[in-house]
């Protein structure tokens, strides 16, 4: 995205489609994990922490707790995580497990996607200018 914003710098791309791209290439992506985790049993994402947690740094317990936030803040937390470097990769894998409805998934995967777009692009056009 950065680098798609210094190209803005040159008026090569316009700022509003390489945000809008950006964002909607993260809901795509979002997509495949979203299935993924729509099709796995609980149990099996379970054994899954369980067995190769350790490895990808996550633990039983805090697929708990992601699960009760997810349940009580829904709408925030799908949007939001979006605003969180690492989080915003994996987010989309519980979100399939408790079934999120997928238009409101979508619709705020897309939002949430576009501000973080649209701030990586910006700072792209800032060091395009520099």
């Amino acid at each position: 995205m950065p680098f798609a914003g210094a190209l803005v710098t040159e008026g090569k791309l316009d700022f509003t489609l390489v945000s809008i791209a950006g964002a909607v290439g993260n809901v795509i992506g979002s997509w495949i994990a979203y299935a993924i985790g729509y099709v796995i049993s609980p149990d099996r994402a379970r054994w899954f922490v369980r067995t190769w947690g350790r490895f990808l740094l996550i633990s039983e317990h805090e697929m708990d707790v992601t699960e009760r936030w997810l349940k009580r803040y829904e709408d925030a937390v799908v949007s939001g995580s979006r605003l969180l470097p690492g989080v915003r990769t994996v987010v989309s894998l519980p979100c399939g497990f408790i079934k999120v409805p997928m238009i409101r998934f979508t619709v705020l995967t897309f939002l949430g996607s576009l501000i973080w777009s649209a701030f990586l692009t910006w700072v792209g056009v800032v060091m395009g200018e520099n």
